[in-house]
């Protein structure tokens, strides 16, 4: 959809109808989950719904202000927004997936760690995306679609060989995946450099 350089309000529905039938199939698929839960006292699914609310009201507003100065910081050192987006904000953005990631890798949750993210990529890719686009439709340069969105699609193919075989990520498997990050930053600005 991102191939033209914008996305419609058209798109932004198509986008937030795909995210929401991915969940959709996955509570389809939970029976058993709802099955081994069923068990929590009301008290503790108050609780915990209570404090999830009030850490997504937490993070809108620290969202809120990382915007403007990842804009700001961008204007100072004269370089796009965009390139701070995609380093600085989304690495930081991503802090809460990987120190929540870590807590339940460590408990022996590694299920969860990996829904976590997997989630988060899947909701961003789609339903927030869609938001954006219904709410106000945008043009962007169609590079970021080209660079990021391929980088995307090979960081998630080399995942899923990873995790298929031996049913496990390994050190050196992170490892590698940490490489290509490194190597999809120098990429976008390289690319970003010569657009110019």
């Amino acid at each position: 959809m991102g191939f033209d350089g914008y996305l419609s309000r058209t798109e932004g529905v198509l986008l937030i109808i795909a995210g929401l039938s991915f969940f959709l199939s996955l509570c389809i698929e939970s029976r058993i989950f709802r099955k081994k839960y069923n068990h929590i006292k009301d008290h503790s699914l108050f609780k915990n719904i209570s404090l999830l609310i009030l850490s997504i009201v937490v993070l809108t507003l620290s969202a809120n202000y990382a915007i403007k100065f990842g804009v700001d910081f961008a204007h100072g050192i004269k370089i796009s927004p965009i390139l701070v987006g995609l380093t600085m904000v989304s690495i930081g953005s991503c802090l809460p997936e990987l120190f929540f990631s870590i807590k339940a890798v460590k408990t022996n949750h590694n299920s969860l760690a990996l829904g976590d993210v997997l989630g988060t990529v899947i909701t961003d890719a789609t339903i927030i995306v869609g938001i954006i686009a219904v709410i106000s439709p945008f043009y962007f340069n169609p590079l970021i679609i080209y660079v990021t969105g391929v980088a995307m699609f090979i960081a998630g193919a080399l995942t899923i060989a990873f995790i298929t075989t031996g049913k496990a990520l390994n050190k050196l498997e992170g490892l590698y995946l940490i490489f290509f990050y490194i190597c999809y930053i120098m990429t976008e600005l390289l690319v970003n450099n010569l657009n110019k």
